[in-house]
């Protein structure tokens, strides 16, 4: 009974260190609390980015930059590298190049290694499928750590979308052609998010930005029928994407300006991608630093500020 009363002090004496909202989550309590401020010397913390995988010169290198941005915040961490692709794994296997792991396989395996505090951030874009897959895999792993915490995607914030539209718009210029933002990830789960970035568009007063997705919405027909509405006869399309492949850009680059053209618009595409810009790995960088400097509650902890 004393040590319940003690365990409900404590809490109320967190609850009034609680920010009111948090850059990157600001519909879930957290509590400031520094995953490598309370280490011992025995403990040992590492860091780790997640990546869905690609054999892709381009982005191998988008990973190597986002990797390095992440190494200088961290240079004194031990760093690791996870990969959801099973097929980039399959194939590096074949070719007997570097052993790659699966986030649950290298969570298991710094578990043996001595690992206590492990730092997680993934270049996922939204909270589709592929984060909530690798949320999953933290949950159930969380009891071989003494603390283990993962960044949130790039699109969590209302912030996060004002500056991923004040970077693409400041990257890309402003025209009175339509710029359309085709975004070839996920498996079209993420469909809100997406709806929300075309929204903060128009909200800035971008009325010739649009948001599209070769799997899901806004769709080819909901785009073209905005278009249309819009009077837009010259389009501009520019890929938005971490994960795929050039290949599997081109192809949804020639879709999209073939359905286009059947509409009757004038098409051109951009040869840089969104995500190769310096101010997007930067916002992912600033949800990894977030996750180091708070703690989300425990269900317990929520329901005692519930009661």
């Amino acid at each position: 009974m004393q040590h319940t009363s003690f365990h409900h002090s404590l809490i109320a004496l967190m609850m009034l260190c609680l920010p009111a909202a948090t850059p990157a989550t600001a519909q879930v309590q957290e509590m400031e609390v520094n995953i490598f401020e309370m280490m011992k010397q025995t403990d040992k913390a590492v860091v780790v980015t997640v990546h869905t995988g690609s054999q892709d010169p381009f982005v191998l290198e988008r990973y190597r930059r986002f990797n390095s941005m992440i190494k200088q915040v961290y240079p004194n961490c031990e760093h690791r590298e996870a990969w959801t692709s099973r097929e980039m794994i399959s194939a590096c296997d074949a070719m007997k190049a570097s052993t790659l792991h699966t986030p649950d396989e290298l969570l298991n395996l710094l578990a043996k290694d001595g690992y206590t505090h492990v730092l997680l951030q993934s270049s996922c874009l939204a909270n589709d499928t592929e984060m909530q897959s690798l949320r999953h895999v933290v949950d159930n792993t969380s009891g071989m750590f003494k603390q283990i915490r993962l960044g949130e995607p790039l699109l969590s914030s209302t912030e996060d979308y004002e500056d991923v539209v004040n970077a693409t718009t400041h990257a890309f210029g402003n025209s009175k052609t339509a710029s359309l933002i085709i975004l070839d990830e996920g498996e079209g789960d993420d469909n809100a998010q997406l709806a929300l970035l075309d929204y903060v568009f128009k909200d800035k007063g971008l009325s010739t930005w649009y948001v599209g997705t070769t799997d899901g919405y806004p769709s080819f027909d909901s785009l073209i029928r905005r278009l249309k509405h819009d009077k837009m006869k010259k389009v501009r399309l520019i890929p938005f994407s971490f994960n795929a492949s050039s290949t599997t850009i081109s192809q949804s680059i020639s879709t999209w300006a073939e359905e286009l053209k059947k509409a009757g618009c004038k098409v051109t595409a951009e040869s840089k991608n969104v995500c190769d810009l310096d101010e997007i790995i930067t916002i992912m960088r600033n949800h990894c630093k977030h996750a180091e400097e708070y703690r989300k509650l425990t269900a317990k902890e929520m329901q005692f500020i519930r009661k």
